[in-house]
């Protein structure tokens, strides 16, 4: 499957109460879009914290996808602006999958400046189905692997602000081994991008693969929690990787404006059970 942006966008303070929805909104012939609203209650004030859609795929024994018969259809105002958002961003996902199409069996090393390189090990209660690889674990694994990256590179404090597109190409398999390359590739005012590669592989056994490549945003911040600029030059990369960088810092932008203008509309609903789910 894949999980399209996710981002972080209020903070939760200790003694929150905190909330978990998880509502379908598209559907393909082997995939369910499920978008996921988390939000928090802190003495009279409700915010949103995380908003994210991601994309499962019905499989059959085997793990061959399969036809699940499923039809999601907007029965008001704000599913039809869900159901819209997931469109949209389906529609960018898929334009990630052609441009990432002929790399996703690279599994060379990334030459890029300032790599860290971690290594994992696959255990049974880092797996689910048919003991696949969770991709809840991978992406918790990958954010702290970034958190470390963008740490190292602007010295000093960074939290999580955003979770780029994530296409996962190849499943990773209980006993197998993960190699995660992170570096940085871009930089802003307060926010640094880091770069993921991982690949799996069970050596001798089964060869190694490539299971996803994604891009994780790190704010950094001084210890009173606020943003705070990054001094750190920007990490050096050619003048087309930089413009590919900037058209990807407007897209997430755009993204974030969407996605916080309908998680706003969703904790409302929510809080006032006027989302029928």
């Amino acid at each position: 499957g894949s999980l399209d942006h996710l981002f972080y966008l209020n903070p939760v303070p200790v003694g929150s109460t905190v909330h978990i929805a998880s509502i379908p909104v598209y559907t393909t012939k082997h995939t369910v879009d499920i978008a996921t609203i988390v939000w928090r209650e802190y003495r009279e004030d409700v915010k949103p914290v995380t908003f994210s859609i991601s994309t499962f795929v019905a499989v059959e024994d085997g793990l061959r996808p399969r036809e699940h018969r499923v039809v999601v259809e907007p029965r008001n105002q704000l599913e039809e602006e869900l159901y819209l958002l997931a469109s949209r961003w389906r529609k960018r996902l898929e334009q990630l999958l052609r441009v990432r199409k002929e790399a996703r069996h690279d599994i060379s090393p990334p030459t890029y400046s300032h790599v860290i390189t971690s290594y994992y090990y696959v255990a049974a209660e880092n797996t689910y189905l048919e003991g696949i690889a969770s991709a809840s674990w991978m992406l918790r694994l990958l954010d702290e692997v970034a958190g470390i990256t963008a740490m190292k590179y602007v010295r000093g404090l960074v939290v999580t602000g955003s979770i780029d597109a994530t296409v996962f190409y190849a499943p990773a398999y209980v006993g197998e081994t993960l190699t995660v390359h992170a570096y940085p590739t871009y930089t802003t005012r307060h926010t640094i991008e880091v770069t993921l590669k991982v690949v799996a592989e069970k050596p001798g056994l089964r060869p190694a693969r490539l299971v996803t490549i994604t891009r994780y945003t790190m704010v950094s911040i001084d210890k009173s929690l606020r943003p705070k600029p990054i001094e750190a030059p920007q990490p050096p990369i050619s003048e087309e990787e930089l413009k590919a960088a900037r058209v990807r810092a407007e897209e997430r932008k755009r993204a974030l404006a969407e996605a916080r203008e309908v998680a706003v509309k969703l904790v409302e609903a929510l809080t006032h059970f006027t989302l029928h789910i």
